[in-house]
């Protein structure tokens, strides 16, 4: 759903929209723009309040930034930091805070210039409209996320759910001995940011290390929390992700060990719990 332009002077509900970005990028004298068409996610950079007043209600104005995050689709071009002011009541001013941290990540375009001219289109972000009245009853009570299955799993139910949790079909796959992403994790990255951010009802997904014969137990936990990490990086709400080092099958004394399975040194998600 493409948000639509905030009224400044609204002061009770309202949707945090994020919309229209215009800056100038060159002279009429210029062959060739800087800006194009653009697409890809972008992830929240720091809000920030930058006025207050008690009239005509108490109110505040935040300014919120997001981050274009490079896209390999578009490798000679990304937008600047996009910035928009919102305002709301005073008493909102939390609920908001709260609300844009969920949406750490999210999907954005970039429209392209107008036929003959440099000036950047419009900068559009697909955020769930803001609600004050639904954020203050939807704040979880107890235990939420993965915190839940920590808190009342034990280790053998985890690995039993495992066995039947739906696999998504991205993989980051390592060399031998190493938790070192490769470049080309930046696609899945992409990918997998933008189904989490899709589905809220998925509330735990497991990031799954995993080894081949003759790589230890620590290399597949490594390998994990680095995905965890390039993930969170991205805008995923880290209590949504619970680490899991698994190895291969050991085998019996006297037997001689298993080949190297190379499709065996990488990381998977699986989904442990959802709504």
């Amino acid at each position: 759903m493409t948000l639509r332009m905030i009224p400044r002077r609204v002061l009770s509900t309202l949707p945090i929209a994020l919309l229209a970005w215009l800056g100038a990028c060159g002279g009429p004298s210029e062959t060739a723009c800087a800006a194009e068409a653009w697409e890809g996610f972008c992830t929240l950079r720091a809000v920030t309040k930058i006025r207050e007043a008690e009239l005509p209600a108490p109110h505040v104005v935040l300014e919120v930034l997001y981050a274009p995050q490079q896209n390999p689709n578009y490798p000679s071009f990304t937008p600047p930091e996009y910035r928009e002011e919102i305002q709301l009541l005073a008493a909102h001013e939390q609920l908001a805070r709260d609300h844009l941290e969920r949406h750490g990540a999210v999907q954005c375009r970039l429209e392209p210039p107008a036929p003959g001219s440099c000036t950047p289109g419009r900068m559009t972000l697909r955020i769930t409209p803001f609600d004050p009245a639904q954020a203050s009853t939807s704040t979880p009570t107890g235990p939420s996320g993965c915190a839940r299955i920590e808190s009342q799993a034990t280790q053998d139910q985890v690995q039993g759910q495992l066995q039947a949790a739906h696999t998504y079909p991205e993989e980051f796959r390592f060399e031998q001995g190493s938790s070192q992403l490769g470049a080309e994790s930046s696609a899945a990255v992409q990918s997998l940011v933008a189904k989490l951010q899709a589905a809220p009802n998925v509330e735990c997904i497991a990031v799954v290390g995993q080894t081949t014969v003759g790589e230890s137990l620590q290399v597949a936990n490594d390998r994990a929390r680095v995905v965890k990490d390039l993930l969170v990086s991205q805008g995923v709400d880290g209590s949504r992700l619970l680490t899991i080092a698994v190895t291969q099958a050991v085998y019996g004394t006297g037997s001689a060990p298993p080949p190297q399975d190379p499709n065996q040194r990488r990381v998977v998600l699986r989904v442990l719990l959802q709504r």
